[in-house]
């Protein structure tokens, strides 16, 4: 269970990549102020940093949860 815990781990920045790509390309967020060739950039930025956050959450949870003694 320890290796496959690890090898998720490895694949979040491939994750991050995949989902980060894939809502930018059917969920773009536009903003007045950022240039219309900037868009696509800006979007992948901020999934990117979202589904990362997101993910390490999840992984603090788990080992939170997994190390709580009564």
């Amino acid at each position: 269970m320890l290796k496959l815990g690890r090898a998720l781990k490895e694949l979040v920045p491939i994750a991050v990549t995949l989902f980060a790509a894939f809502f930018t390309s059917i969920l773009p967020i536009n903003f007045k102020f950022i240039p219309s060739d900037k868009i696509y950039g800006i979007n992948l930025t901020i999934y990117s940093v979202l589904f990362t956050t997101l993910l390490k959450g999840l992984f603090w949870l788990g080992s939170l949860f997994k190390n709580r003694k009564t």
